[in-house]
């Protein structure tokens, strides 16, 4: 009983900046659910795949950090990074995980920006390595803990490259599913995820691995 009345609760809030609004997007929503489940408001909005679009999206609003999902690669129709460097300033494009290789980050309006990859598996991938310790540092709170469990089949890894693979929890352990190039049935499966260091080829069958929640 610590004697108060009411605690002050900061909920973090971020803009989710889709881009190529013109074809369906059901990956927004799924982010939207895992922000939400970490504490977090998200504002969802659909721009073109433009520039200066892109670019005063992530200008807009009074979020306090913002997402840009999809565009992130080096194609002549990736402009997301592009988009950021006009708003503000891209300080990295490519990142050392997999998947999420092409993952950006900067600052526009003095808040963080994080350009998430456009499919499925990576975009997961790059929030999960970079938006939830950005949720967790804007809301003063910690990331949830993994748990140790027995990996049912072997990991196989690229040594050089942080991977994220994702898992499906069994009683006897955690079935492996896989990573790149994940289908997006088989990620809706998953309920943890497994983060193997950038110096280890994978993990073999029967190890006890960290188990991260979704």
């Amino acid at each position: 009983m610590a004697g108060l009345d009411s605690v002050a609760v900061r909920v973090p809030r971020l803009r989710l900046v889709v881009t190529g609004s013109a074809t369906p997007d059901g990956l927004s929503p799924l982010l939207t659910a895992l922000i939400e489940d970490r504490g977090g408001e998200a504002e969802r909005v659909a721009v073109p795949d433009d520039e200066e679009a892109i670019a005063c999206a992530i200008r807009a609003g009074e979020a306090d950090a913002v997402l840009v999902l999809g565009g992130s690669g080096y194609g002549r129709t990736d402009r997301s990074a592009a988009g950021l460097a006009r708003a503000g300033w891209l300080h990295v494009q490519g990142i050392a995980l997999r998947p999420g290789e092409t993952a950006a980050l900067g600052e526009a309006a003095g808040r963080p920006v994080l350009v998430l990859p456009g499919r499925p598996e990576a975009a997961f991938a790059a929030f999960l390595a970079l938006g939830t310790p950005l949720l967790a540092r804007l809301g003063g709170t910690r990331e949830a803990p993994g748990m140790p469990a027995t990996l049912l089949r072997k990991i196989a890894s690229v040594i050089g490259l942080a991977e994220i693979v994702f898992v499906r929890r069994h009683p006897e352990g955690v079935e492996p599913l896989g990573g790149f190039e994940l289908p997006l049935r088989r990620l809706l499966q998953a309920d943890g995820f497994v983060l193997v260091a950038p110096e280890r080829e994978g993990h073999p069958a029967g190890d006890q691995v960290e188990v991260r929640p979704l």
